[in-house]
């Protein structure tokens, strides 16, 4: 693929549902369900896209959260590179465009997590700078 023909922007209300849709269900191997209109205009929230002959690539966001202790800090989630587009910078791409934008922000801090067993994510974020924390995570998941 030739990179020059990739464009990353931001999210559009006009983006394809489906397309979003599926990059979703690689990622979390289930369908997910989205508002293509409240992600694009979501405050704190920024959604990027990747696309390639005007279909979605790639999708990632930062969102940002204030922590008393640290100022605002930005959170990468969701970085999900379609598996037919894979292994070929995309997903590098993505991160260093969401890095610069959180530079932009002027972000101190940005965070993000992984699963284990996403090896070669891993080895990404390493290779940007990112380092493993050793704190752990709980979360209680509401009804809803």
């Amino acid at each position: 693929m030739n990179n020059n023909a990739i464009k990353i922007r931001p999210l559009r209300v006009s983006d394809s549902e489906n397309e979003l849709k599926e990059l979703f269900r690689q990622l979390t191997k289930r369908e997910i369900s989205c508002n293509i209109a409240f992600l694009a205009h979501a405050h704190n929230c920024y959604c990027h896209v990747i696309e390639h002959d005007d279909k979605l690539i790639a999708f990632a966001a930062i969102t940002l959260r204030l922590v008393p202790t640290k100022g605002w800090v930005g959170i990468i989630e969701d970085v999900i590179v379609h598996e037919n587009y894979r292994k070929q910078g995309i997903g590098l791409k993505m991160l260093t465009h969401l890095i610069n934008q959180a530079k932009k922000l002027d972000l101190k801090i940005v965070e993000l997590t992984s699963n284990p067993k996403r090896i070669g994510a891993r080895r990404l974020y390493d290779s940007l700078g990112f380092r493993l924390l050793e704190t752990g995570v709980f979360r209680l998941k509401l009804s809803g």
